[in-house]
């Protein structure tokens, strides 16, 4: 907390506030892309009890990643949903 306190002492207005807050953590959306896009690749069948929950779990990545602005190939996510069948 402190750290954030100090980044942004020198701000004097609301939006060089804003402004440095979204140059700051709009890496967080980076991180996220990341995690559902290594969801989805590191996915196996094994892990789930049925086909549906396999499904759905990559479909769910899928639609976060399309929130964020990121659309995966429909021939990439077969790819992927045949990898995760054969581990």
């Amino acid at each position: 907390m402190n750290d954030n306190n100090d980044r942004f002492k020198d701000k004097t207005s609301a939006k060089d506030l804003y402004d440095n807050i979204i140059n700051t953590f709009s890496a967080i959306s980076l991180e996220l892309i990341g995690r559902y896009f290594d969801k989805i690749v590191d996915i196996n069948y094994n892990s789930f009890n049925n086909i549906d929950k396999y499904i759905n779990n990559i479909q769910l990545s899928l639609i976060y990643l399309s929130k964020l602005g990121q659309f995966i190939n429909k021939s990439i996510i077969a790819w992927i949903i045949l990898k995760g069948l054969l581990n």
